[in-house]
């Protein structure tokens, strides 16, 4: 089986990037493993090795490698691998160079028997698995990163939801009324192991109905939501949260925002808003890059990018959109295929309980809003202005919400959705397209040269969900913060003196325009690594307009989401900045966090160094206790 160069560059990836080879292997047949031993002994002579699954991690390189013996990565890769498996021996470069001298006959499986039997064939076929896995991994995560733009054009910011009466917005951006009642399957990924299950009751008269839970099942962890009585289950417990982020199982991020307002994040990034209201709940839902493409289907879409096949049946069978008004297509064809019966649903008893019986005929006819009497369409303009609702869809939403059912607590639904929509990184987590953002604090070292003078300063950052602080020390005996806050959009520039005969004050400033400007960028990975601040990072050559050098990035940590330092530093530098300084590409770098760099723009030289990484947050970066705040 020949296999690409990328795919042999991603294997020593994995390794040199701390996604562990051996995690893979483990699972592989014993057999397999003894067989890489056994071959490995056969050509430097009969040593043993750390572990029998490492000397398959050693062969997975040397397959990688036959037919690119001039790569360096991956001639590197080997070194790596067979020295950490074979620690011991004081010639393991030499061995190595005779094992990948022998790479053809490695590879041939009927050149070589051990003990008069061939295991060669099942181990590289077991192999070349392993490296057709990696592949695909790898090229999901470029599918991820090619998706992040196009989910913004397609479904906004503020994602899909499933709200009010309800109203649906897709994944793809499609929106559509449903009134049915039920439970049915909002979404399920193609592996089923994330999805989210929606109970919907209806209302009198038989028009409307509306969310009263909502479950959510990611890997083995299951989240059921009831309005009916305020209450959140976890694993089929009853679970209390409290203000505040708490950890679960399957690295799933949970936290209460408000008394009535939950997130839940996954490590993919997945962002999802349960609100309860007054009686009913509404739920909103940002997909992963990751995950767009990986949609089975539901009532809220398929996520691929295509709004023409977003009411498509578990059958197979495409509503069009334009259908959506026909009750008959609607609601039998393509809402009945998605639901759920409660006894094989992800409900808990305590819910389910409290719905002995649902109709699988409601609603009993579709709203036409025209036929509201005066009356009803004055008291809905009336109370949804009152709530300063202006987007247009949510407004229609709205006024078809109040008028049917005179319920202003709908009205209250679509304040919250306006919020939502126009401030959606207030909810959701910003994150990049690799996954959740660097969440910690860290301290680096910044030079700045310009030929007649040099400088260099030290600073502290910490990068919280939604705030990021720096600090650093002047010769003046004090103390300077910048606390940005990109949720609301302002930062705050705090100085503080030894002595403290000075009240410690705060300026204020909303967000303007960018202090660091950059045109095209382009950065060029090489296949250098090195070790800093304890992790492992790859040399890329960056190249714009009047910028050139070099950034080592550590691609094992996500760029966060939110610091935007080249306002920071720009501060500090009196309101101006070189694009050198610090361009956009080492705050919001893709490929990853970015720990060195060494770059120039004419005669002004930069060089910036990360010294400590940790990835707890240091609180009292925010902490503002005694400082007056005077807005600019």
């Amino acid at each position: 089986m020949k296999l690409n160069k990328f795919v042999r560059s991603f294997v020593f990836a994995m390794l040199v990037f701390c996604v562990s080879v051996t995690s893979i292997t483990s699972q592989t047949p014993q057999a397999a493993a003894e067989c890489a031993q056994e071959m490995i002994a056969h050509h430097i002579g009969n040593v043993a090795p750390a572990h029998v699954g490492c000397a398959l991690n050693v062969a997975i390189y040397l397959r990688s490698l036959h037919g690119f013996e001039d790569s360096t990565v991956l001639r590197n890769g080997v070194t790596t691998a067979f020295t950490s498996c074979y620690p011991a021996l004081p010639n393991s470069n030499a061995l190595v160079n005779r094992l990948i001298d022998n790479l053809d006959e490695i590879n041939d499986v009927n050149a070589t028997t051990f003990g008069g039997s061939s295991c060669l064939e099942d181990m590289w076929s077991h192999i070349d698995g392993v490296l057709a896995a990696a592949n695909a991994s790898a090229e999901r995560q470029r599918q991820a990163e090619a998706n992040a733009n196009r989910i913004v054009d397609n479904a906004g910011r503020d994602g899909a939801s499933n709200r009010a009466d309800p109203h649906i917005k897709t994944l793809d951006g499609s929106r559509y009324h449903f009134q049915a009642e039920g439970i049915f399957t909002s979404f399920i990924t193609t592996d089923g192991k994330f999805e989210i299950q929606s109970l919907q009751k209806g209302l009198q008269p038989k028009a409307a109905s509306q969310n009263e839970a909502v479950a959510i099942k990611y890997l083995s962890t299951t989240l059921n939501f009831a309005v009916k009585t305020r209450s959140v289950y976890l694993n089929g417990r009853l679970f209390t949260p409290t203000l505040g982020n708490m950890k679960l199982a399957d690295g799933l991020e949970f936290t209460q925002l408000q008394p009535d307002i939950f997130q839940i994040i996954t490590p993919k990034g997945d962002s999802i808003i349960v609100k309860f209201n007054r009686n009913f709940l509404d739920f909103y839902l940002r997909l992963s890059p990751f995950n767009f493409g990986l949609i089975k289907g539901g009532i809220m879409g398929n996520a691929d990018f295509n709004r023409k096949n977003d009411l498509t049946a578990r059958t197979g069978e495409v509503i069009a959109y334009k259908d959506r008004i026909d009750r008959k297509l609607l609601y039998k064809v393509f809402g009945d295929s998605w639901r759920i019966e409660p006894s094989k649903s992800l409900f808990v008893n305590e819910i389910l309980s409290l719905y002995p019986k649902f109709d699988a005929n409601f609603p009993a006819r579709l709203v036409d809003i025209m036929k509201f009497t005066s009356a009803e369409k004055k008291y809905a303009v009336s109370l949804c202005q009152r709530k300063g609702i202006t987007d247009q869809d949510i407004l229609e939403d709205c006024l078809h919400d109040l008028a049917l059912t005179n319920n202003p607590a709908f009205a209250d639904s679509a304040e919250f959705a306006q919020k939502v929509k126009r401030n959606p990184n207030q909810y959701f987590r910003k994150d990049s397209p690799k996954g959740p953002g660097f969440r910690g604090t860290y301290s680096f070292e910044f030079t700045f040269s310009d030929g007649k003078k040099q400088t260099t300063q030290d600073y502290e950052v910490a990068v919280s969900d939604d705030k990021s602080g720096m600090r650093f020390r002047s010769k003046k005996g004090a103390t300077t913060r910048y606390i940005t806050n990109h949720a609301e959009k302002y930062y705050l520039n705090i100085i503080q003196f030894d002595d403290n005969i000075i009240q410690p004050f705060a300026t204020k400033y909303p967000f303007s325009r960018e202090l660091a400007r950059e045109g095209s960028v382009e950065t060029t990975r090489t296949e250098l690594t090195k070790t800093i601040a304890g992790y492992s990072c790859r040399k890329y050559i960056y190249q714009s307009r009047t910028v050139s050098g070099e950034v080592w990035v550590a691609e094992s940590l996500k760029q966060t989401q939110s610091i935007e330092i080249e306002y920071l530093i720009g501060l500090t530098n009196g309101g101006f900045i070189y694009m050198a300084t610090f361009p956009k590409f080492l705050s919001q770098s893709k490929d990853g966090m970015v720990l060195e760099a060494n770059l120039k723009e004419r005669s002004v030289n930069v060089n910036f160094r990360v010294k400590s990484i940790n990835t707890t947050i240091d609180d009292s970066f925010f902490d503002l206790t005694g400082v007056k705040i005077v807005d600019r």
